[in-house]
């Protein structure tokens, strides 16, 4: 009896023509290729010590990437009359690092960035969006692209709408990432434009021109 090498059967599913929303069979792969590193193939509920934790790792049809442990926000009591993205006043922002929580205020704005690293295929576009668990508290994240042949740590951009300090959590899920295969390679890609948020490291990337 033929056994079927499976290692062989998902890689010739890889490759094959394939496209649209990418299934976890195919994260996988490409995972291990190094489209995500550091790359957790089992979904995560619970820690090393067997605590709940803001789910994290491969889902059926995406992966749930964690943040990292360090935030940035504005100064606090500074007086200025706007923000240009053309010329971002990095000297106004505040940058905390925690192993633990981090603290959102009421309607106010942080960054974080990813701990995960990620090295997108050409051919293959991610979407971010926010978890529901912290939607759910008021607290929103846009929807990201992660462009064809974009590598690097995500800067994410986190919102609390609600009228209550909001608990975030480094090491723990803060946003789940949707890959869909373009129907063919596109003629440029992140990488071949010299896009400016290329090979952002393990750090919060702040508005560039």
């Amino acid at each position: 009896m033929l056994v079927e090498d499976t290692n062989v059967t998902l890689k010739l599913k890889s490759t094959s023509l394939l496209f649209g929303l990418l299934s976890d069979t195919h994260i996988n792969i490409l995972a291990r290729e190094g489209m995500i590193t550091p790359f957790e193939e089992v979904f995560r509920r619970y820690d090393d010590k067997g605590r709940r934790v803001i789910s994290y790792g491969l889902s059926s049809t995406g992966y749930d990437v964690r943040l990292a442990n360090k935030i940035a926000f504005f100064k606090p009591n500074i007086e200025i009359d706007m923000v240009d993205p053309k010329d971002f006043p990095t000297h106004l922002m505040m940058e905390q690092q925690s192993e633990d929580f981090f603290v959102v205020q009421p309607h106010s704005f942080v960054l974080g960035y990813s701990f995960e690293r990620f090295s997108m295929p050409t051919d293959v576009m991610g979407l971010c969006e926010g978890k529901s668990t912290y939607v759910r508290t008021g607290i929103h994240i846009p929807v990201t692209p992660l462009e064809p042949g974009w590598c690097g740590h995500l800067t994410i951009e986190i919102y609390n709408a609600s009228p209550y300090p909001t608990k975030i959590y480094p090491y723990e899920g803060i946003i789940q990432v949707l890959f869909f295969r373009t129907q063919d390679t596109p003629m440029t890609n992140y990488a071949a434009r010299h896009g400016k948020y290329q090979n952002q490291g393990a750090e919060i990337t702040y508005p560039r021109m």
